[in-house]
């Protein structure tokens, strides 16, 4: 687990991501603010006030909740909706500092007692956080990476053997159906993203048991 790029704990409840891109900090700010360009490597926005108290939900309720702080370009923290699954005081943040080689992305989540996210590791009830959740995060950084920088999101990643059979099925349908360019783009670029998610599910999930042993009473 050497890699300088995966998610660590601050503590049991606690996750912080540190990313460095070589943009100016309002590129950054406007690509995990705009609801256009968050569609492009992040989510689909439903509803977005993007104002101190204002609303925001992403693809359906469980993402979705008031912002509750804001500072433009440097600061915004996103509370979650009381709702099914989730607990008043979680938020997750974004904090961007100019540094010398771009701009520096903190990201941190905090998960209030009770919150958790399906697909555990197997016994693990004692700790919130899951695989998926966290290679999701890991997986959306890549993905904003590509993004600023104006290339498609699997270019960067290496091939597999699924990558290739998808972009040879791509490339068929564009031949023998005539499948629009830009949808077999789509397509191959999604599943190729989806792959990349299973791969950090699993990395994670390791992480997490290594990292946060099993405590003695549940919280």
């Amino acid at each position: 687990m050497t890699d300088a790029g995966l998610g660590r704990f601050l503590d049991r409840r606690t996750l912080e991501f540190v990313r460095t891109y070589p943009h100016p900090i309002e590129r950054v700010w406007r690509a995990i603010t705009d609801p256009a360009e968050l569609a492009r490597w992040f989510i689909p926005t439903t509803e977005w006030e993007f104002k101190e108290g204002g609303a925001y939900r992403f693809h359906d309720d469980d993402f979705a909740g008031e912002i509750l702080a804001l500072d433009a370009p440097r600061f915004v923290r996103f509370g979650f909706r009381a709702a099914a699954g989730q607990e008043p005081g979680s938020f997750f943040q974004y904090e961007l500092t100019v540094v010398d080689d771009g701009t520096r992305l903190r990201f941190v989540q905090y998960a209030a007692p009770g919150r958790t996210w399906a697909g555990q590791p197997e016994g693990r009830s004692d700790v919130p956080w899951a695989g998926g959740n966290l290679g999701g995060w890991h997986e959306f950084w890549e993905a904003l990476a590509a993004h600023l920088d104006g290339v498609p999101a699997d270019s960067r990643l290496p091939p597999t053997p699924m990558s290739a059979l998808v972009a040879d099925w791509v490339g068929k349908m564009q031949i023998e159906y005539r499948m629009d360019p830009k949808l077999g783009a789509r397509i191959r670029i999604g599943l190729r993203r989806e792959e990349r998610w299973a791969e950090l599910n699993a990395l994670y999930e390791a992480i997490i048991n290594e990292t946060l042993p099993p405590a003695k009473e549940r919280f």
